[in-house]
């Protein structure tokens, strides 16, 4: 909000610089008709020529200047929305209840996955709460599982500008200016390599038999050999 608040700020001083420049040649003028009345007149006529000019450009260009930064801002904010549409990693916000207010098409896929799924993130996962949504701008991450995927989830609360006036205005005030920005990473595979790494370790370790001798001695020939071949692995 602050740095919003100063780039207005900053473009409205960058449009009215010439009548900044208007002050200095006002200024100017009176400097040099002190030195010489004749010279002041000349100037003078030039000074009113470009505040003239300067006015005008501030009042009718205004709008129009205006216009372009808008529908520039329009243009970006629709590429910026294409870009997180068609991000590959699935991401998705809910409001403080958990429903998902809106979601990329990644996120669209897994959630199309079980058809009987409501549209809430803690229908997906139940292993998530409303009061882990939230964060108060902090990273959460949890591991869960939806269907056959397992999944790493990570919650970051964000605060949305005009939130709270759409909120007042659809009779949800008291919602808050605040929604939860969620991410997937798809951690089935991972996962599953894991533990056929775990499955496949190889462990060594050592055996000791009491009284093997013994053991031999009592066994028959027949048998010894055999015996001896399972205690020594050969």
């Amino acid at each position: 909000m602050k740095d919003k608040g100063k780039v207005r700020g900053t473009f409205k001083v960058y449009l009215q610089w010439p009548l900044f420049l208007s002050v200095l040649l006002i200024i100017l003028t009176a400097i040099v008709g002190a030195v010489s009345v004749k010279a002041g007149i000349i100037v003078s006529v030039f000074t009113i020529i470009y505040i003239g000019i300067a006015m005008w450009l501030y009042f009718s260009r205004r709008r129009g200047i205006l216009a372009g930064l808008i529908e520039f801002s329009s243009a970006y904010d629709q590429s910026r929305q294409n870009l997180m549409e068609e991000m590959l990693m699935p991401y998705a916000v809910a409001d403080g209840s958990g429903y998902l207010l809106w979601m990329n098409r990644e996120f669209a896929a897994v959630w199309e996955e079980d058809k009987t799924a409501a549209r809430n993130i803690t229908a997906m996962f139940p292993e998530i709460t409303r009061e882990m949504l939230a964060t108060g701008g902090e990273l959460v991450s949890i591991h869960s599982s939806f269907g056959e995927r397992k999944f790493r989830v990570d919650l970051k609360e964000v605060a949305v500008e005009g939130l709270d006036s759409a909120a007042r205005d659809n009779g949800l005030e008291g919602q808050g200016s605040f929604v939860t920005a969620i991410y997937l990473l798809d951690e089935t595979q991972t996962l599953k390599y894991m533990q056929q790494i775990t499955d496949q370790k190889l462990v060594a370790g050592l055996i000791y038999l009491d009284n093997y001798d013994e053991a031999l001695e009592s066994v028959e020939e027949v048998r010894r050999s055999l015996l001896t071949a399972l205690s020594t692995g050969r």
